[in-house]
């Protein structure tokens, strides 16, 4: 399930702008927030699957 989460991260963050023609600004919030949610959702992950 990380593969498949990394390889969507990637090609959002990589090829967003291309793949569904969102403009990103100078300051990048997009990207800012594509990499945050990526992060957080990493750690849930993590600390969820070390409960069992």
């Amino acid at each position: 399930m990380f593969g498949i989460a990394f390889i969507v991260f990637v090609a959002l963050f990589g090829y967003g702008e291309e793949l569904f023609g969102w403009y990103d600004n100078t300051e990048g919030y997009i990207r800012i927030a594509l990499g945050i949610s990526f992060v957080l959702g990493a750690i849930c992950g993590y600390t969820g699957r070390s409960g069992e």
